[in-house]
């Protein structure tokens, strides 16, 4: 609810003290009284926050003092404040002029419109201060200034008037030199004065020299580009003539030309060994040492002999002839603290969402004829080697976005065996040589030395697991099982997939009675059309029957395994899995790819 109005309003001048207490004791306050209501007429109760302001104009925003928000106790919608009790009235308020009006904001409320017009009793403020014995005098003082003035300078002037001193003659103390009124020029020039008139010391007659009071002369006297070259002889100014550090940029000329052979001492010689340290910036071509490092606004070209590119922001190639180890690339970091190091952080990023050609953070190719070549080596362990925490990642991959995502995308061609993905624990029976988290696709066949599935178990999936072992058989052999129930006549007809015979060849049956035994229970007819018909059984019994089939696809055609053969003559005396015959990984028949990711290349100097 709104405050809607102040009535009763009521000033006093609180100078009820004047006629008995001292100006300095009299409270310089205004009180003011109002009665505060609600829209509804309802009196206000209580404290309020109120904040009055005093203004020059009746709607104008020219505030001239402000109380600020004060908490004042409303009863029965009556209140009083004193103006100057919480902040001091100016002393000038109402001294200049006759409108002030009284504007008051009760809380969060707009001001209270129309503003109230201040009369009679706040200008009794004023008439207190122009009634003090101070203010008095300070009035006195400035009415008596003008003659006191006028009188001081009636004697300093001897009692004539201003215009009596316009004429040299009335002046006194003239120096002799100037008493008969007569301009003394020697009739010099600039460069010598006539040593007659009215100078002394030097020479008697004739041009003479001047001399200049030791620095005499200051930049003030000098103007701009006053002082030339040919104002100056050749080694006419030395060091002696230079105050250390006074000469600046602004003391030599944008477009000057200063040859090396002039600057000596402490500057740049580009001979000597020197330390340059602030920002540097070299327009063009920089060479170092043999010129094999070369920087310009393209990159950086290291190594070979040749101009950096704009193709290559940093360019790094050398031809080698030797037996010792060269690097590319060499990135050593070491850090005693917890903060993270990158050996090499690379970003890509085509800027415009949606375009762009193919990317690659890091690409790496790699040709050789040694025994082992890697396009991207990574080796990574703990420096504890007996930690138990945290991961190792020879390399760590992630995709994200697009079409297709890879982890990692791998691809092995051209050789006498082919390997998209190597991976291995380095124990052939523990651990994961892989893991995949997700589904496995396999377009060809798959060996393994055992198989099963790992489930949650199904009567308690948060504390165990289920394991089942898979069904082998020497052939490629599919199952297929159900349950019937049998006619009236104890037959009935099994229903196969439609592609049943596309794919299988060489069937066989199993038929089991359910809830009775059924002796005569028969394949009345074998696979014909995707079906066969069961017969022999009771009526309305169930039949439990399961076919077994041999593929007979193109893919499996091509792809039958031998149960039996022989190893080949590497692999003859190794095992497959060594760990479980007693031996170690040199007995692995894998053993050449393990010692090749096994040779950790370590940084070497010849």
């Amino acid at each position: 609810m709104s405050h809607s109005r102040l009535l009763t309003v009521m000033w006093t001048l609180a100078l009820f003290l004047a006629a008995l207490l001292a100006l300095a004791e009299v409270p310089q306050m205004i009180n003011y009284q109002g009665r505060l209501t609600e829209t509804d007429g309802t009196p206000v109760d209580g404290p309020q926050l109120i904040k009055f302001k005093i203004y020059g104009s009746a709607a104008g925003n020219d505030s001239l003092w402000s109380s600020g928000f004060q908490t004042v106790q409303v009863d029965s919608g009556l209140f009083e404040y004193q103006l100057g009790a919480s902040v001091q009235l100016p002393d000038d308020l109402f001294e200049t002029d006759t409108a002030r009006y009284l504007g008051i904001t009760i809380g969060v409320d707009p001001e209270i419109s129309p503003r109230v017009r201040m009369i009679t009793a706040p200008y009794a403020y004023q008439a207190l201060r122009s009634d003090s014995a101070d203010f008095a005098t300070s009035a006195a003082l400035a009415n008596n200034a003008t003659n006191a003035t006028t009188a001081n300078n009636a004697n300093n002037l001897g009692g004539q008037s201003p215009s009596y001193y316009l004429d040299w003659y009335n002046l006194n103390n003239v120096p002799p030199g100037f008493a008969d009124g007569i301009d003394d020029n020697s009739g010099g020039d600039i460069t010598a004065v006539n040593a007659t008139g009215g100078l002394s010391g030097g020479g008697a007659s004739g041009s003479v020299t001047l001399s200049v009071a030791t620095d005499g002369i200051t930049a003030t006297h000098i103007a701009t580009d006053a002082v030339g070259l040919s104002e100056i002889a050749n080694n006419a100014v030395g060091s002696g003539e230079i105050v250390d550090n006074t000469i600046s940029d602004v003391d030599i000329n944008n477009s000057a030309s200063i040859s090396t052979s002039k600057i000596q001492g402490t500057a740049v010689n580009l001979i000597s060994s020197q330390t340059i340290t602030g920002s540097k910036t070299f327009n063009g071509q920089v060479f170092f040492s043999d010129s094999t490092m070369r920087v310009n606004s393209n990159g950086i070209s290291i190594g070979e002999p040749v101009a950096p590119s704009s193709n290559y922001l940093v360019h790094a190639g050398r031809y080698y002839n030797t037996t010792f180890t060269r690097y590319g690339l060499l990135s050593s970091l070491s850090n005693s603290n917890s903060g993270p190091l990158y050996g090499v952080y690379s970003i890509i990023d085509h800027t415009t969402a949606g375009s762009g050609a193919y990317a690659y953070a890091i690409r790496g190719d790699c040709t050789s004829d040694g025994p082992g070549r890697y396009s991207l080596y990574g080796y990574a362990q703990a420096r504890n080697t007996s930690i138990t925490t945290g991961s190792s990642c020879g390399v760590y991959a992630a995709g994200y976005d697009g079409a297709n995502a890879y982890g990692v995308y791998a691809y092995g061609t051209s050789a006498t065996n082919n390997y998209g993905i190597y991976a291995s624990c380095n124990n052939s029976v523990g651990n994961y040589g892989g893991y995949f988290h997700g589904n496995v696709e396999c377009t060809g066949g798959y060996t393994k030395g055992g198989g099963g599935f790992k489930i949650d178990h199904p009567d308690d999936p948060e504390n165990m697991y289920l394991f089942h072992s898979d069904v082998s058989s020497p052939d490629m052999k599919n199952i297929y099982d159900g349950v019937v129930e049998l006619d009236d006549k104890g037959e009935a007809v099994v229903e196969l997939p439609d592609y049943f015979e596309s794919l299988n060849s060489d069937f066989r049956y199993q038929l089991t009675a359910i809830g009775i035994s059924s002796p005569a229970l028969y394949v009345a007819q074998k696979i014909e059309g995707n079906r066969f018909i069961i017969a022999g059984g009771k009526p309305f019994m169930e039949v439990s029957w399961q076919v077994t089939g041999i593929r007979k696809d193109s893919f499996a055609a091509n792809m039958r395994q031998s149960v039996e053969e022989y190893k080949s003559d590497d692999e003859r005396g190794l095992y497959k899995n060594p760990e479980l015959f007693g031996f170690g990984m040199e007995k692995s028949t894998n053993k050449i790819h393990h010692e090749n990711l096994q040779d950790r290349p370590e940084h070497s100097e010849e």
